[in-house]
């Protein structure tokens, strides 16, 4: 979903900021959470850096799963 929404622009504007906003719905209706893989990383900057990675097409479909396998916790 995430990058469906980020990568074919369904809206003139906001198309990151909406499927960000939907994968935090999405998780969080599936009974999970994102957490730090460690105490010093920021889960969201590291969620908006990976976001804009993929509107640029600088990483692909697997690295942005890796990132959630890593850090999506059960609640």
């Amino acid at each position: 979903m995430l990058e469906a929404i980020v990568q074919n622009h369904g809206f003139v504007d906001g198309n990151k900021r909406t499927a960000t906003f939907l994968v935090f719905l999405l998780i969080g209706a599936s009974g999970y959470v994102i957490t730090p893989i460690d105490d010093y990383e920021d889960t969201d900057l590291g969620l908006e850096n990976l976001v804009v990675d993929l509107a640029a097409g600088n990483i692909k479909r697997d690295v942005v799963t890796q990132w959630f396998a890593l850090r999506c916790r059960p609640t």
